[in-house]
């Protein structure tokens, strides 16, 4: 969904699709842990991810980056106009590595 946001120059939806999938990338990693996690918060489940004793120093970075962008990507009083005036290419391209990196720690550890 993200790609097809992009392509179409909807670059606040794609922001918004890049945040759910690193979210959901780390619910499921979560979820092989047996542990569940009901919040959208990339930071909260990396901090859940820490103290079963995983490191995630090389995604704190990165789920900060998208989580700033779950809300703000989607509702103008987030960000004080229309999030479609706040995004261009150059922030979802950022935001697609960061989901990357994300994805990437998640395979690796399932």
């Amino acid at each position: 969904m993200a790609d097809s946001l992009y392509r179409e120059g909807l670059y606040e939806g794609a922001a918004f699709h890049l945040q759910q999938s690193a979210e959901k990338a780390l619910k499921a990693l979560l979820l092989r842990l047996g542990l569940e996690s009901r919040t959208h918060s990339c930071v909260h489940m990396e901090k859940m991810l820490s103290t079963r004793g995983i490191d995630t120093s090389e995604i704190s970075r990165e789920c900060k980056k998208l989580d700033g962008h779950y809300i703000m990507s989607r509702y103008p009083n987030g960000v004080g106009g229309p999030p479609k005036d706040f995004y261009g290419a150059e922030i979802v391209e950022e935001l697609r590595e960061c989901q990357k990196r994300i994805e990437e720690f998640v395979r690796s550890r399932i």
